[in-house]
């Protein structure tokens, strides 16, 4: 019984002193997670601005992802959304990469316990996301965002997406459950 559990659970090495067997979140589920969000993004979204800011759904979802699978999960799910905006804006596309990398492994550290017990964990982190991911973009593409432009982006956003957050980590939550956790082993 043992092996046909370590065949359907994988184990996650989080926990030094005792093994946590967590049964993988599908990967169609992430996947269409990702092309909804994006779709949402180029779209509907696009159109719709606060004080000249949009809102930013992929980054949202991967802050989201972060939290609930964890920092590898959420630094991959950064990469697939950082390339599908960066092919569907049609520039920047490695600034796009590194920031939604940068936020899901930063973000993903916050994983489990810290987002489940805390209200405020999920628009905390949605507000570094937006401070992480548009300074990589004010240093990697100096040229194309003044200063100014960047400390009124950021200003805004932040209280934007700090709220935007909390719907959209709930949808997730329910899309994307986090991994029910046993103690075999």
């Amino acid at each position: 019984t043992r092996r046909a559990l370590r065949a359907h659970f994988r184990c996650v090495g989080e926990n030094r002193r005792m093994k946590i067997l967590t049964k993988p979140v599908p990967p169609w589920r992430l996947a269409a997670l990702l092309l909804v969000a994006t779709a949402l993004q180029t779209t509907w979204l696009a159109r719709v601005t606060l004080w000249d800011v949009h809102l930013h759904l992929p980054l949202l979802t991967v802050v989201s992802i972060a939290l609930l699978l964890g920092p590898r999960s959420g630094a991959i799910y950064g990469f697939f959304a950082g390339l599908l905006m960066g092919v569907f804006v049609g520039n920047n596309v490695g600034s796009f990469i590194l920031s939604r990398m940068a936020v899901g492994g930063i973000f993903g550290y916050f994983d489990r316990t810290f987002s489940r017990d805390n209200l405020l964990a999920p628009p905390l982190c949605a507000m570094g996301a937006i401070l992480v991911s548009h300074l990589i973009f004010l240093i990697l593409a100096p040229t194309q965002f003044s200063v100014a432009w960047w400390l009124r982006q950021t200003v805004i956003s932040v209280p934007l997406h700090a709220l935007a957050i909390w719907p959209v980590h709930w949808l997730i939550g329910r899309f994307v459950a986090p991994p029910q956790r046993t103690m075999f082993g």
